[in-house]
């Protein structure tokens, strides 16, 4: 491309050549030529004006431009200032928002620590009310039973069938798989073999398999309300009736449990476990009466073992008297034998202190006084062992190895005793224990054995007691009526004399047994009636 002195060149020189053309061919006509060189100085100069505006015009357009480049600076930092400002306002409302959020956060926090905290009360207070399964409920723990699913009596399990509405349905809350699958299955036989020899044909029993989870509880205890039924035996352990109990107590339904904890004890929820705060009330009085007043305890470290202590220390107070000696163990042998040889200090001298009273008692010349310093107390007269089988056996042999000789020393417990593996320990032969008393246990224990080929258990039996408890009130009605439940003379079942509460206690009568040659036998019987219970 040309610039732009190279084309006002070319066009000065056409100029030049077009004036030089004209004038030649019009040479005969002077005014002409005058008046040609006039215009020719007019072009030119018209041409060179032309030029002059275009650089002017080129000029203006640059300053023009430098003004819009001006202006536009102005605007872009205009812009630019107004985006600042608008992100600054958008920061700031961000960092309201995020300051309100922080806030809203250290709220929740400091609500989440309160929440957490009262769970954490409510979950104590919960745990208070939960002894350990297996302290509970050892006292029927099963042992050496396999017991098969497919040996399941014939009744109607997780029955959702349309029912007899002339008849009353019972809804029963086992555990029929998992891993207390035998225990739940043993209670349902004792449970058929009470429907067979049960004279009142009105009653169905709709089972339902709680697999010994407190959920699973709550799902299939709302199946059985929504079927209209008002009765139910069963849950077995406190943590599946502690899920439930809220549900109880609004529906107003009787729930007749199997667990032994009575703190889950409530007005139509009545726990027909073995209370142990009962036996060991039996046991303690009976000790007082055999004139036992320096009494051991050796306890199982947990709540259970607390709610013993308590009660134990609570009966001796109204004779005057404490424990001598209190002892906790975990469920682990190594502990059980520390316990063991901590209760037992003193009993090496004291026998040591024996012994050289019989080997001076020949010495004639031994003065008054040699044979006063010589005196030495017994460190305990008797010694409560709260365990069951093989944690029993271990306890009492420990107890034995360091001293404490079953001749001299009563050994005594509670139900959880009676267990035929136990009778093989020689330190338990002569020991006493408080249990519920025999009652009608023969012939129905007979018919068990015959029909399953195995014993029946304590906790199979307190099942039976249940539905015959029911049956009679539901002989002649459909529905239970309170009343005639809390009566004051009680009932007899297989596991003895016993009553229920309005509060949802069961009493019972105990008797106390004796360990002799490897059997049991009925040392005191259980008391006939409630008015001379203790």
């Amino acid at each position: 491309m040309l610039n732009f002195p190279t084309k006002k060149l070319i066009r000065f020189n056409f100029i030049i050549l077009f004036l030089t053309i004209f004038i030649t061919s019009c040479t005969s006509d002077s005014n002409k030529t005058f008046n040609i060189l006039d215009e020719a100085k007019t072009f030119f100069y018209e041409e060179l004006g032309l030029e002059a505006r275009k650089k002017e015009k080129t000029i203006e357009n640059q300053e023009v431009k430098k003004i819009d480049k001006i202006e536009d600076l102005d605007e872009a930092k205009n812009r630019e200032e107004s985006a600042n400002q608008k992100i600054l306002e958008k920061g700031k409302n961000e960092f309201n928002k995020s300051t309100e959020i922080i806030d809203s956060m250290n709220e929740d926090k400091l609500t989440e620590r309160e929440n957490n905290k009262k769970k954490a009360i409510k979950e104590k207070i919960l745990q208070s009310r939960l002894l350990r399964e297996d302290e509970i409920d050892n006292n029927d723990r099963i042992e050496n039973i396999e017991t098969e699913v497919d040996s399941v009596p014939p009744f109607s399990i997780d029955n959702k069938l349309s029912l007899n509405t002339n008849r009353t349905q019972i809804g029963v809350l086992l555990p029929l798989t998992g891993e207390k699958k035998n225990i739940g299955l043993t209670i349902l036989k004792a449970l058929e073999i009470g429907i067979f020899q049960n004279s009142n044909s009105n009653i169905d029993l709709v089972i339902k398999d709680t697999k010994a989870d407190p959920l699973e509880t709550i799902k299939v205890f709302n199946e059985l309300l929504s079927m209209k039924i008002e009765n139910f035996i069963g849950p077995l352990f406190s943590s599946s009736l502690l899920a439930i109990e809220d549900t109880v107590l609004i529906s107003k339904v009787k729930v007749f449990a199997l667990t032994n904890n009575t703190v889950m004890a409530n007005k139509n929820i009545w726990v027909f476990g073995v209370d142990p705060q009962q036996q060991a009330k039996k046991i303690s009085n009976f000790a007082i009466k055999e004139g036992i007043e320096k009494l051991a305890l050796l306890l199982p470290k947990s709540e259970y073992g607390f709610l013993i202590s308590e009660t134990i220390k609570s009966t001796l107070e109204k004779s005057g008297l404490v424990p001598e000696r209190i002892e906790f163990f975990d469920d682990n042998i190594e502990s059980q034998e520390v316990a063991a040889k901590n209760i037992s200090k003193g009993f090496s001298e004291y026998y040591e202190a024996i012994d050289t009273v019989k080997n001076k008692e020949a010495d004639k010349d031994k003065k008054p006084e040699e044979e006063k310093s010589l005196e030495i107390d017994k460190p305990f007269e008797g010694v409560l062992i709260a365990a069951s089988g093989q944690n029993l056996t271990v306890l009492a042999s420990q107890l034995q190895y360091n001293g404490v000789n079953p001749k001299d020393v009563s050994y005594l417990g509670m139900s959880s005793w009676e267990k035929n593996s136990i009778l093989r320990e020689p330190a338990l032969d002569g020991g006493f224990f408080s249990t519920t008393s025999d009652g009608y246990q023969k012939n129905v224990k007979k018919i068990y054995k015959i029909h399953f080929k195995e014993d029946m258990t304590n906790i199979s039996m307190l099942a039976y007691d249940i539905l015959a408890l029911l049956s009679i009130n539901l002989k002649d009605h459909k529905k239970i009526n309170t009343i005639n439940l809390i009566n004051e003379e009680g009932f007899i079942g297989l596991r003895g004399l016993f009553r229920l509460k309005e509060n949802g206690i069961v009493e019972r009568a105990f008797q106390i047994k004796k360990i002799k040659n490897k059997k049991f036998y009925t040392y005191k019987k259980a008391p006939e009636n409630f008015y001379s219970i203790y």
